[in-house]
């Protein structure tokens, strides 16, 4: 949590794309292994021509790979990503939806850094690394009631994140134009997620946790 916290200074350039975002843009990220439906893919681009709309000057980056992924659902094209850019209605600038593959962990931590509105749609499954981080980047979060991080930070931190039905379109369009219109509200989320990892997600946390689990386990098998 030393190194990857926040930076109100944070650039990301990448030249060969003739791309370069700073902190306090509207920057809206989706970050993924494979950008795919059960990750919000479909849902984002779906809200992208409202937010669009409302907000011309906003970028959108996406990182990750164009695999299945773990979606059960096979795309109509090439990948998810091309049937999801297929559907967007020809007014939206395709110029402000930046597709950036792989990115380096360093590069990754910048873009969050800079990310004005980070969407981590999910079904209920594993949590994403990527989301652990935005939070230490103090990235203000939309998600949904019942993804992955918001059952964790439920109880303790629902001050932490934004959160719209994972098939809202329209509720993600409004939440996402809600943070890049209002930066204090969307700071007061971002460092409501510092605050949690710092308390849940350090070093030390863990590993106390893993100290009174073995412990547990020892006393079980003694007994």
């Amino acid at each position: 949590l030393q190194r990857i916290k926040p930076d109100p200074s944070a650039c990301l350039a990448i030249p060969e794309l003739g791309l370069e975002v700073r902190a306090g843009q509207p920057l809206v990220t989706l970050i993924s292994r494979d950008l795919e439906p059960l990750r919000g893919l479909r849902q984002l681009l779906q809200a992208w021509p409202i937010v669009s709309q409302t907000l011309p000057e906003a970028q959108l980056v996406l990182v990750g790979g164009r695999g299945q992924g773990y979606s059960l659902q096979t795309p109509k094209g090439q990948d998810h990503l091309e049937d999801a850019l297929d559907q967007l209605p020809d007014q939206v600038n395709l110029e402000h939806i930046h597709y950036l593959g792989l990115l380096t962990h360093a590069e990754m931590l910048k873009l969050l850094q800079c990310s004005g509105c980070h969407v981590a749609l999910s079904y209920p499954y594993t949590l994403s690394w990527s989301v652990l981080e935005a939070l230490a980047c103090a990235a203000p979060v939309v998600s949904n009631p019942d993804s992955p991080i918001a059952l964790e930070l439920q109880s303790n931190a629902k001050d932490a994140l934004a959160l719209v039905p994972f098939n809202d379109v329209a509720s993600l369009a409004s939440q996402t134009i809600e943070l890049l219109e209002q930066p204090q509200q969307a700071r007061a989320i971002g460092a409501a997620g510092r605050c949690w990892i710092e308390r849940y997600g350090g070093l030390d946390h863990a590993v106390s946790a893993y100290e009174r689990l073995f412990q547990r386990v020892r006393e079980q098998v003694v007994t």
